[in-house]
């Protein structure tokens, strides 16, 4: 439990200097809610499902670039988070966005496959049931770090992750789902409590919320890094 409060109480510490890492990933979704919402919105309000199907299969080739380049950008905002982690470890001192973003870019296609292939194991994990899959999450955690802070390359990174979560698994399994519950109820409870505030504000702070949790969750699997680095 020190892991899960002590990740909170960083985040806190530092999050005008976090929070706007997610900035990129925040105005994508906004562009890919702007562009799609006006065409589904309508059929969504009209319980037309079956033509909001027929509109995602006639713009599936759009849909499916969007999908990929949220992909890049998210595991690129990872990425980005774990510099700056490393560097307010290390240097008591953030680096700018556009600095982290730049790394966290230079190692995009090592970050990416590596987001391909742990999501495959933790999708086979989720099929057969919710705990092995949340397990596997929590086992390949450090992927993005070993990748962004010591140029491993994909496979090695995967590796390195699972080697040295071992000790730990179960802790981070139990924190990673406590993270998952939590940031649930959250998002529940505050569409409930804000719902006279309309649409668009809840989906903000819903997406607000999640990259709350985010960053907290990715510090959580930093701090492991470090204390094994021994930073």
């Amino acid at each position: 439990m020190n892991q899960f409060t002590n990740a909170w109480a960083f985040f806190f510490r530092n999050w005008k200097v976090l929070l706007p890492v997610s900035a990129p990933l925040f105005f994508f979704i906004f562009l890919a809610i702007f562009y799609l919402s006006p065409q589904i919105t309508p059929l969504l309000m009209a319980g037309q499902y079956d033509l909001i199907n027929e509109f995602l299969e006639n713009n599936r080739t759009n849909i499916s670039i969007i999908d990929v380049c949220f992909d890049l950008i998210f595991v690129a905002f990872i990425g980005a988070l774990n510099i700056q982690f490393y560097n307010l470890t290390i240097n008591n001192k953030p680096l700018k966005i556009f600095n982290i973003y730049s790394k966290s870019f230079s190692k995009i296609l090592w970050l990416f496959v590596a987001s391909f292939l742990s999501s495959l194991l933790i999708g086979i994990g989720f099929l057969l049931l919710l705990f092995p899959g949340v397990y596997l999450f929590a086992r390949f955690s450090l992927f993005p770090i070993y990748i962004v802070i010591e140029d491993q390359g994909p496979i090695t990174a995967l590796k390195l992750s699972w080697e040295n979560t071992d000790e730990y698994g179960g802790q981070l399994f139990f924190q990673t789902l406590l993270f998952f519950i939590a940031m649930l109820v959250v998002m529940i409870l505050s569409s409930i409590l804000f719902s006279f505030m309309g649409a668009a504000v809840i989906t903000i702070l819903i997406f607000l919320e999640m990259f709350i949790f985010c960053i907290v969750l990715c510090y959580l699997y930093f701090s492991l890094y470090k204390a094994i680095k021994n930073l």
